[in-house]
């Protein structure tokens, strides 16, 4: 079922593996929800971008300090609740302990620095050199099914 629920945060930067979305007044999105986002080109033709909602947020609109709720809670200071949620990335990462070609931690820090920047990569590593091994693509196969359920 397709139904609109909102709209791209155009106060944030979009990018097609990681967007904002201003939720509707009274529409919802949860996590692990899938979005579509159409965007029309000068041609006619529209791009289709789909993400997965990985992180929400409700915050009061009109407030600057944090102790400004107390005041919008008791009808000092008007606002309003304004809810967004992001679509982002899924990773998965995988990694041979003996791999000669790309150093373990050379890996490593790639995932690193994604969990840096608030992702959560699935990560697997196993005694192998450069190469695929059948836990391995048992291990995508489990991960694929899990995101694309």
């Amino acid at each position: 079922m397709s139904q609109t629920v909102g709209r791209v945060l155009g106060t944030l930067d979009a990018m097609p593996l990681e967007f904002w979305v201003g939720v509707e007044e009274g529409q919802y999105l949860q996590l692990d929800d899938v979005v579509e986002v159409l965007t029309p080109l000068p041609d006619g033709t529209e791009v289709r971008l789909f993400g997965v909602v990985d992180l929400v947020r409700a915050r009061h609109e009109g407030a600057k300090f944090d102790s400004d709720v107390f005041l919008i809670e008791t009808g000092v200071l008007p606002a309003t609740v304004a809810h967004a949620a992001r679509q982002g990335a899924r990773y998965a990462m995988a990694h041979g302990s003996a791999d000669p070609m790309i150093a373990f931690a050379r890996a490593t820090a790639s995932r690193d620095l994604l969990q840096q920047q608030g992702h959560a990569p699935e990560w697997h590593e196993y005694r192998m050199p450069h190469s695929v091994c059948p836990q391995e693509i048992a291990d995508i196969g489990a991960w694929l099914r899990r995101v694309l359920a």
